[in-house]
């Protein structure tokens, strides 16, 4: 699978917590925000899916 790179900018205090998680992960941080970033667009894709699907009582 090819790969897209992605500069994003965040607080500090975000990016240590991001250190300090990818340290106790034994990853770094590009693997542990790619994961977190895909896992929530795989979330959104599906919640979107969901309400495409489900449709309000007509009455």
């Amino acid at each position: 699978m090819g790969m897209e790179s992605v500069t994003t900018y965040i607080p500090p205090e975000i990016k240590r917590k991001l250190e300090e998680w990818a340290k106790q992960e034994e990853r770094s941080i590009s693997y542990l925000v790619a994961k977190l970033v895909t896992e929530a667009v795989n979330e959104r894709v599906e919640q979107n899916y969901d309400r495409r699907t489900v449709r309000p009582d007509r009455r």
